[in-house]
């Protein structure tokens, strides 16, 4: 699709490959948060079935072609990114949990463009959800969402207590999912010892 949007001439070439450069670093970023190790991509899958080995291709040098992207790039950027979200805010808990508003005496004059991030909080909406419902990268927002927090703006919504029993006979309501706190832990230790 980007290619016939580039060949009709309503796109750049260059605007193509920063739409696709925004898209892949914010999917890094994503993929890659929870560790700062190294990263070592493998062709093929060690989890799965045995699949084929995928060769890399060359690049395309047709306009709007996909351009390949080394691994250190990705992890320089991946860094930088979480480096900008740290020094803006440095709790990571907005990025996660749903967002509630502070109410201020006065609350700070904001851009448009976080005014449309405010707007969308609501208790229940998570930073990604309201990303997704503006049309927007999920990273763009996670820094709008930060900026928010640091000004008084937004908050994290508190977690619900659960010291009541909740009414109701057992086995109702929704299923309640198991969440192993040690998952993330694994994943850090596995990423070292694999950098080893």
């Amino acid at each position: 699709a980007g290619r016939r949007l580039v060949a009709g001439g309503l796109l750049t070439a260059g605007a193509l490959e920063m739409c696709r450069l925004t898209a892949l670093y914010d999917a890094a970023y994503f993929a890659l948060a929870p560790s700062s190790t190294p990263g070592r991509f493998r062709y093929g899958s060690e989890d799965g079935p045995e699949e084929p080995v995928v060769e890399p291709r060359e690049p395309d040098d047709t306009p709007g072609g996909p351009r390949p992207v080394p691994v250190a790039d990705l992890e320089r950027e991946t860094l930088r990114r979480r480096d900008l979200l740290h020094r803006i805010w440095p709790d990571a808990l907005p990025d996660e949990v749903p967002l509630t508003r502070e109410h201020r005496p006065a609350p700070p004059p904001l851009p448009a463009r976080r005014q449309a991030v405010l707007a969308r909080v609501d208790g229940i909406r998570t930073a990604s959800e309201i990303a997704r419902e503006l049309g927007r990268p999920a990273f763009h927002t996670l820094v709008d969402v930060r900026r928010l927090v640091a000004a008084g703006v937004v908050a994290p919504r508190p977690p619900v207590s659960r010291t009541e029993p909740v009414p109701g006979p057992p086995g109702d309501g929704p299923p309640v999912e198991f969440v192993d706190p040690h998952v993330t832990l694994l994943k850090r230790l596995r990423d070292a010892l694999e950098a080893l």
